[in-house]
């Protein structure tokens, strides 16, 4: 049997780049929208910390499921170990990957319906108090 080129996963390391550009989109924009205003700069610097999180995490599963795959299959052999595509057992991994991905929409299902968002007047009457305070600020000096 031909071994199968490595290529065959530009597809999906493509589909995951252009996934992870849609998702920093999204996270830049919820956290500036829904951030206080002192801390929009800090929230904005969460999306690509939690990405970078995100790819050290995919590290140690790949390592936990190796470990794991290697001391419970009889082959001895991990699912990720094999030098060439036809010698590892891919599907399994990626049947994995569909289950936690799963998971990890139960999860946000979760907290998301627990979740309150700001509306638009808040945020106005916010930025007027912020205003009105400035001002206040700003006649007390003069005062002095």
């Amino acid at each position: 049997m031909k071994p199968i080129s490595v290529f065959w996963l530009s597809f999906q390391y493509g589909i995951f780049g252009i996934a992870d550009m849609f998702t920093m989109v999204g996270l830049l924009e919820f956290f500036y929208k829904e951030a206080p205003s002192g801390m929009k700069s800090l929230s904005t610097s969460f999306a690509p910390l939690s990405l970078s999180f995100g790819t050290f995490l995919s590290t140690v599963f790949v390592n936990i499921i190796n470990a794991v795959t290697k001391s419970a299959t009889p082959s001895r052999k991990g699912w990720l170990e094999g030098l060439t595509l036809n010698d590892s057992k891919l599907n399994l991994f990626y049947w994995f990957l569909a289950i936690l991905s799963c998971l990890n929409f139960a999860n946000y299902l979760f907290w998301a319906s627990w979740y309150k968002h700001k509306d638009n007047n808040s945020i106005e009457s916010e930025m007027e108090t912020k205003a009105s305070n400035g001002s206040l600020f700003a006649t007390q000096i003069d005062d002095t």
